[in-house]
Formats: C-alpha cells, sequence, structure tokens
C-alpha cells in the first residue's frame, strides 16, 4: 500500500508527467494552452528559472533521471524508499 501511494505521490511532482499527462486534477497542458503566446512565454520562463534554482545543488540531472524512469522502465526505484 505504501509503495503505491509514493508513486502516486511521485508522479504527482514528475515534471513529465504534469506538462504530457495529468497525474492530478489540474491540467496543466490545457491551462497553459489557453494562455496568450505572450503568457505561456512567461510561464515557460518561470518554470525554467524554477528548476535553475536546483542546479546549485547539482539536482537536476536526478530530477530528470527519475522523471525518466516512469515512462521508460514503467515505474520507480524503490531503492530509495525502503
Amino acid at each position: 500500500m505504501i509503495a503505491s501511494e509514493v508513486r502516486r505521490t511521485t508522479d504527482q511532482w514528475n515534471p513529465l508527467k504534469i506538462a504530457f499527462e495529468r497525474p492530478h486534477e489540474a491540467d496543466f497542458p490545457a491551462a497553459l494552452m489557453a494562455l496568450g503566446w505572450r503568457d505561456r512565454a512567461k510561464v515557460l520562463r518561470d518554470l525554467w528559472r524554477f528548476v535553475v534554482l536546483y542546479k546549485e545543488f547539482k539536482w537536476g540531472r536526478q530530477m530528470l533521471r527519475v522523471a525518466m524512469q516512469r515512462p521508460l522502465i514503467g515505474g520507480y526505484s524503490m531503492q530509495r524508499w525502503l
């Protein structure tokens, strides 16, 4: 039961799932497309600035690796959860 809850929660924070699917109630792609071009650019710029904040901690590669695990291997490594 814990593994399924961790998987669901991780999906909700997975940037690839947020960008291309609907891991929770918010529909990011639809909301983004409802904006004008200028506002879309601002949102994407702000997202980029948010990701760059993690550069100092060298978390970017880790975040990308974990985000890519779900579509490529169908799940996340449970090694870190246990």
